[in-house]
Formats: C-alpha cells, sequence, structure tokens
C-alpha cells in the first residue's frame, strides 16, 4: 500500500469535516420538524413532503453534477457546489424580521 501525500490528507479531512458538518445540520433538524410544523397546524402528510424533498434535491443536484465535473473539473465543480451551500445555509439561522 502507497502512502498518500499530505495534501491529499488535508483534502480528505477537510471533505470528511464539510460532509459531517451537513449531516449533523440535517440530523438535528429532522426531530424537530414535525413539532414545529404541527405549530402550523400541517398534517403529517405535508411534513412527510418536507423530510422527502431533502432527498429529492439531492437526487436532482446529483444529476448533473456529474457532468459538471466532468466538464470544468472536479475540483472547480466542489467549490462551486460548496459555496452556494454555505450562501443557502447562511441565511437559515436569521429570524425573520432582520431579512425584511
Amino acid at each position: 500500500m502507497t502512502a498518500r501525500p499530505q495534501s491529499e490528507g488535508k483534502i480528505l479531512a477537510w471533505m470528511c469535516v464539510l460532509i459531517g458538518g451537513n449531516q449533523l445540520g440535517f440530523g438535528a433538524v429532522i426531530p424537530v420538524l414535525p413539532l414545529y410544523a404541527q405549530s402550523f397546524s400541517a398534517s403529517q402528510t405535508a411534513i412527510g413532503f418536507t423530510v422527502a424533498i431533502y432527498d429529492l434535491a439531492r437526487l436532482f443536484v446529483a444529476l448533473p453534477s456529474g457532468r459538471i465535473a466532468d466538464l470544468f473539473g472536479r475540483r472547480n465543480a466542489l467549490a462551486l457546489w460548496g459555496s452556494s451551500a454555505v450562501r443557502g445555509i447562511s441565511g437559515v439561522p436569521m429570524p425573520a424580521p432582520l431579512l425584511n
């Protein structure tokens, strides 16, 4: 077995941190989501669709991601999707009065 260069180990560690953070965030939201949705009198079906839409979005983003990685390179594709995720997630914890 050959040893990996130091830079590949750092990249792998950062990717594990980013993916772990993403999964931790999703795992923290899912148990609370039904209670939050019930406070708006949402039906069980609506709550189920809300949870399922996350996986559907991942499916529809994953399909063209391979093509984009082939065209522009994996590093550029990862940078694009990572920056998009950061921009999208950065507005989530803000209270509604701050957004107006």
